[in-house]
């Protein structure tokens, strides 16, 4: 009796389709079926429901000025079209009787299940995706504004990944690698902006300070008590150096009190 039945599984994280003589029979929810099927023409695919990701390691991009930038992302996706899904890719015919386990029934050693057909689809559209976002952008915009880097995803890729039965979730930016001349490049321009940053503020504070000096000058020019002041400080310093005989003309004086009316 066994002979005259197939079993087949589907997981709790995958969504299965039914074939019988290549013809598609019905859609098959997670759990585990036998099928009678004696003339073994019956084939079940199975698609994955949970989220996937593949990671894109350095991926080489030049920019609008011609700097090549090496980026790398993580993509996120998942199944949202089971129907189109298994239109975009080749079913095995291998008469094999489990992929994995006994989740991609129908697929032999060395044949590539529908998930990973379509990974390697969605994974070139991604890539020329990036190429084509990276060429819009300068090195100066990619290296000044992360977040302009960051929408790498456009509404074009979106559309591809449809058209594969897919949905992006994101597309994640971990790094972005600079070419050491460029690095050094944008040290140096950083050096030098922070370097006029500080000149600026010195040149600032020089102003504030001769400011605030001639203000003070013009408040005490003409002030009587002020040059007094002034002759005794210069008379001090000159007698702390000897014995000196000062003969001063021309002192000002300063203001005494009116003496009032008797």
């Amino acid at each position: 009796m066994g002979l005259l039945f197939k079993r087949f599984e589907i997981t709790p994280t995958q969504m299965g389709v039914m074939y019988r003589n290549n013809q598609r029979v019905r859609d098959l929810e997670p759990g585990i079926y036998r099928v009678f099927d004696p003339g073994r023409r019956t084939r079940v695919y199975a698609l994955p429901t949970a989220p996937l990701a593949f990671p894109v390691y350095s991926q080489e991009a030049l920019t609008q000025d011609g700097i090549a930038f090496r980026f790398s992302y993580t993509v996120r996706y998942e199944v949202a079209d089971a129907e189109r899904a298994f239109g975009q890719v080749a079913l095995s015919q291998s008469p094999a009787e489990a992929y994995g386990g006994g989740s991609y029934p129908g697929y032999g050693a060395g044949a590539q299940t529908p998930i990973q057909q379509l990974h390697e689809l969605l994974h070139a559209y991604v890539q020329a995706s990036v190429k084509d976002r990276v060429a819009t952008l300068t090195s100066e915009q990619i290296t000044e504004h992360r977040a302009v880097v960051n929408e790498l995803r456009t509404p074009e890729l979106d559309e591809q990944a449809a058209s594969l039965g897919l949905r992006i979730l994101g597309l994640l930016l971990r790094d972005v690698t600079f070419p050491k001349a460029i690095q050094s490049l944008f040290a140096r321009r950083l050096e030098a902006k922070i370097r006029a940053q500080s000149d600026l503020e010195n040149a600032r504070t020089t102003v504030a300070a001769a400011r605030a000096l001639k203000n003070a000058s013009s408040m005490l020019a003409g002030d009587q008590t002020v040059l007094f002041l002034q002759y005794l400080e210069t008379l001090t310093k000159i007698s702390e150096k000897g014995n000196h005989t000062f003969h001063v003309e021309g002192v000002p004086q300063l203001a005494s009190p009116a003496t009032p009316a008797s």
